[in-house]
């Protein structure tokens, strides 16, 4: 994951905590790169498809998917503050889990809103969360596709200001 501004990346290392991984974030100082932090999940739950993982655009939020067995999951919310990263909540949709929640995701620039799709056979769906301060995030709005209009909305663009949410999901032409 790379923040908007370029300058913060969160990169994934499984040898970390016994091998359940963590974030290692590096920050550019515009000559070199630092390692700034090391990010992992409270819990010790392991992470699981790292590419499944986004920062805000000063890079001072950062969200990625825990994955139950690698299958649907939770999206799991950290803050940075100064040097430290604190790990605000962990959430999921409030319904059953279609499919792979949390297959892609993206932050607006301010880390203040977040998209989080669930690609599955008997219709995808888009979630929108919204921080609801004090380290809480609320479900806002799901956008569902019907089975026959498309399948597997795997790739996800947000704007930095959320307005502008482009989803690309593949169709099924077969009768």
């Amino acid at each position: 994951a790379m923040s908007g501004d370029g300058r913060t990346v969160a990169l994934y290392d499984a040898s970390y905590f016994s091998g359940t991984g963590a974030a290692l974030i590096f920050d550019y100082d515009g000559t070199t790169w630092q390692q700034q932090g090391v990010v992992e999940i409270a819990d010790g739950t392991r992470f699981c498809n790292f590419y499944r993982a986004t920062l805000d655009g000063d890079g001072d939020v950062f969200a990625v998917v825990e994955r139950v067995g690698c299958g649907g999951g939770e999206v799991v919310m950290f803050a940075r503050e100064g040097d430290t990263w604190t790990q605000q909540t962990r959430f999921g949709p409030t319904e059953a889990v279609l499919g792979q929640f949390g297959n892609s995701l993206a932050l607006t620039g301010d880390g203040r809103r977040l998209v989080v799709t669930a690609p599955d056979p008997r219709g995808d769906r888009t979630f929108f969360f919204a921080d609801a301060g004090a380290g809480a995030w609320v479900g806002q709005d799901i956008v569902e596709f019907p089975t026959d209009e498309a399948r597997q909305c795997n790739a996800l663009g947000l704007s930095a200001s959320g307005a502008t949410t482009l989803l690309g999901c593949g169709s099924d032409s077969s009768p």
